[in-house]
């Protein structure tokens, strides 16, 4: 086996990251759109553990101008154990540790931020392993309409007419950058112009469990549940997320103009479930009369995440791209 850096993700490292099931204690999901995400990666750096046949570890940064996005860490299991478990004194753990904070060293002049759900013990345990501490935590909601209606006030606009808004709503937010090659924007117009600006993206999920004990029975169960069957398709749930959402009216905008708004981005994207995480202390997320959500956030609630970050620790709320957690 040798560690290998490169730019891009060879096939090896493809593979792995494909067969990859994400989550813990809490609900369990396979990525499906893997090869697409990878061409849409920001600046990235990949690290990775691989034999002439198979690789069983890889680790991918984004590099974002003043901080790191630690956008993959997936080992192995027996790789995880490793990793994760506070000492051991096997010589072949110890090289793979000291690899790995090798690797984060060489890049220590910047910050770096993860996503962790709180229930992902093992990958917690790994973060503090590598010097990554709690620094505050986001909200996922679940927009979802059995039957989305289409609005012809939906519009979608151009990233450089876009972008310009984004900007301004999110610059003195934490780790806020631009990636011009994921999700497509859209806007709510008015006849004062348009009043709402997102980003959207789209893809599947393989949902292996959901959320608690009885998780991996009920995902199962769900083509037999009336009304869930309709929202969710665990052998390839489709669904889109938002992120850089700004209000451009100077007018307050109405809970049911952002309901109409989400139900046709549904719509048109062909999906009924919409995922949004978002920094609730942002004062752009603060000064939105957020919707009612629908059936799945009534059956989910709030999903809590935390953000951790190795080195210097950044002040305001939090920029999300929704790319980042798809």
């Amino acid at each position: 086996m040798r560690f290998k850096e490169a730019h891009d993700a060879n096939d090896l490292v493809k593979r792995l990251i494909n067969n990859t099931v994400l989550g813990s204690n809490g609900a369990r999901y396979r990525h499906l759109h893997v090869a697409e995400h990878l061409k849409l990666l920001d600046n990235p750096l990949f690290f990775s553990l691989e034999s002439t046949a198979r690789c069983f570890g890889a680790i991918c940064l984004c590099h974002r101008g003043k901080a790191q996005y630690l956008r993959y860490f997936t080992f192995d299991s027996a790789f995880q154990s490793a990793l994760s478990l506070p000492k051991t004194n096997k010589p072949k753990n110890a090289t793979l540790k000291k690899a790995v904070e090798n690797f984060f060293n060489r890049t220590a002049e910047l910050p770096i931020y993860a996503y962790i759900e709180p229930e992902n013990m093992r990958s917690l345990h790994m973060a503090k392993q590598f010097s990554f501490e709690k620094w505050r935590q986001i909200t996922l909601f679940h927009f979802s309409r059995i039957k989305p209606k289409a609005n012809d006030q939906l519009l979608r606009i151009s990233y450089d007419h876009a972008i310009p808004f984004v900007r301004e709503a999110y610059k003195q937010h934490a780790f806020y950058y631009e990636n011009e090659k994921a999700g497509t924007f859209y806007g709510w117009k008015t006849s004062n112009g348009l009043s709402i600006i997102v980003r959207v993206h789209k893809t599947a999920w393989e949902i292996k469990s959901l959320k608690g004990k009885y998780g991996a029975w009920l995902a199962k169960l769900i083509p037999f549940i009336p009304l869930v069957r309709n929202l969710i398709v665990p052998k390839q749930h489709t669904f889109i997320a938002l992120d850089s959402l700004v209000c451009i009216s100077r007018a307050s905008v109405s809970r049911n103009e952002v309901e109409a708004f989400f139900s046709a981005l549904l719509s048109e994207f062909k999906v009924k479930h919409m995922m949004f995480w978002c920094d609730e202390s942002s004062p752009v997320i603060q000064s939105f009369t957020l919707p009612r959500w629908g059936i799945l956030q009534a059956l989910i609630g709030k999903t809590k995440i935390h953000v951790v970050v190795r080195g210097t620790q950044p002040e305001g709320p939090l920029f999300i791209n929704a790319f980042d957690l798809m």
